[in-house]
């Protein structure tokens, strides 16, 4: 039985993370396209960048139409925030303090000692 113990544990392991994931965003914001857009943000700001619009759709693999709803109910939720760079003309978005917090405590959860 001991085998079966272990080869439960890392979906136990994930249903925890997903149920973790739930209590700091809520259920609604992890359809797919809106995790997939915190990832590769907390990833950006880790590496320093600022990422745009299109960058962030690319890289999170989400259409545009689709990840500018998203893009937008994260907002709505506090997660993300979104800027203009007129000269240059492009739009960026980056995690609000908020987003970066509610990133943080997540990996912290998950991976413990990665923050």
């Amino acid at each position: 039985m001991t085998a079966g113990r272990d080869a439960a544990s890392p979906a136990r392991s994930l249903k925890e993370q997903r149920r973790f994931r739930r209590e700091l965003f809520g259920k609604s914001l992890f359809d797919g396209p809106a995790w997939d857009i915190l990832l590769e943000l907390h990833i950006a700001a880790a590496e320093g960048r600022l990422v745009s619009l299109d960058e962030l759709y690319r890289d999170s693999t989400v259409l545009p139409s689709t990840g500018g709803r998203w893009v937008k109910a994260l907002q709505i939720e506090g997660l993300v925030a979104r800027g203009s760079e007129f000269r240059i003309g492009v739009d960026f978005v980056r995690l609000t303090v908020k987003g970066h917090a509610a990133m943080n405590r997540y990996f912290e959860r998950v991976f413990p000692g990665c923050i």
